[in-house]
């Protein structure tokens, strides 16, 4: 019944003697509660004497904190979920328990787990007591925003704190990989030119990367047997090369330019007049589009007859003058 006994046959005047009594502490005990003990010596022939020894118990909660993600590399548009693992290895309960995590900068909050509510930033969770000796976990997950630079760090911290512990924090960060996509499409307004007409290309640049594309340079080599007549958006011609001034394309953007050439004359029927067009960006794969159009050429031979006189009479001579020549191209 709580009570430890000892007997002994009798105690001799003048004799003396000594027990030892051990307990456990019980787990968990709020700090400062008193432990009290007290022994009583009985005897036939005595009145009961007693004594008495109290302490006090120093308990104090122990909480611990760790997180985890579950990508250790992110690209622009993905999500992250972060697990908060928490426990209170102490001897003491903590009350009033509270997990703020900060939504890491770059993302957007998407879901908490575990009652948590997200408010300027702070996604919260109110624990309430955490017993000594217990554990537990919350999740978090976060949308990486678009466009981020290549090798952007995502970082993201947490506290843990209570009425009875000073705050404990965890802490955790990855690398965001993104790169520009670069695109390109070239087109034609005709299939097929005659020696003398004007063509008109049409070269449409986009980025639909998860990064914007820096410096990005676009050149466009004239077909053979063509002239340079006009490029918009800047472009300029050197050597038989169309280039554009250096420009950031961004995730997203699209731009389009127009280059007009005349077809050389005289041309061989089916020539073909094959254009490129490149594009070239940093930390960008490189990109090429075409286009082609066939050359339509024919002879055009043509005839002209005149006479010197327009009436005659009878006996008289008549001259007659003849013309000819090709309008078409090739030789005839």
């Amino acid at each position: 019944g709580g009570v430890v006994t000892w007997s002994a046959a009798e105690l001799l005047a003048g004799a003396e003697g000594s027990v030892t009594l051990t307990v456990l502490v019980d787990t968990p005990l709020d700090n400062g509660t008193t432990i009290s003990n007290s022994a009583t010596l009985e005897s036939d022939q005595t009145a009961p004497v007693s004594t008495s020894h109290e302490l006090a118990v120093q308990s104090t909660p122990v909480l611990t904190l760790t997180k985890t993600a579950d990508k250790a590399v992110v690209s622009p548009g993905d999500t992250i979920t972060y697990t908060l693992s928490f426990a209170n290895a102490g001897n003491a309960n903590a009350s009033g328990g509270v997990l703020k995590d900060t939504i890491p900068t770059n993302t957007t909050f998407v879901s908490a787990t575990g009652g948590g509510t997200e408010a300027g930033g702070i996604v919260s969770w109110p624990l309430g007591t955490i017993n000594a000796g217990t554990n537990g976990s919350v999740a978090m997950t976060v949308m990486v925003d678009t466009p981020l630079n290549n090798g952007t760090l995502i970082y993201n911290s947490t506290t843990l704190g209570s009425d009875q512990s000073v705050p404990v924090s965890a802490s955790h960060k990855l690398s965001v990989q993104s790169t520009p996509l670069l695109n390109l499409e070239k087109t034609a307004d005709t299939q097929f030119a005659s020696p003398g007409d004007l063509i008109s290309y049409s070269i449409t640049l986009s980025n639909t990367g998860t990064a914007d594309a820096t410096n990005a340079i676009l050149r466009d080599q004239l077909p053979v047997d063509t002239t340079f007549v006009d490029a918009t958006g800047g472009g300029t011609e050197l050597g038989g090369i169309i280039s554009w001034p250096p420009a950031p394309l961004a995730v997203g953007a699209t731009s389009t330019v127009l280059v007009t050439v005349t077809v050389n004359t005289p041309l061989d029927d089916a020539t073909l007049l094959h254009n490129v067009v490149g594009l070239t960006a940093n930390d960008a794969t490189s990109v090429t589009a075409y286009a082609d159009v066939v050359v339509q050429s024919a002879p055009t031979p043509e005839l002209i007859k005149t006479a010197d006189v327009s009436f005659v009479q009878k006996g008289e001579k008549i001259t007659y003058a003849i013309g000819y020549g090709n309008n078409g191209t090739p030789a005839c």
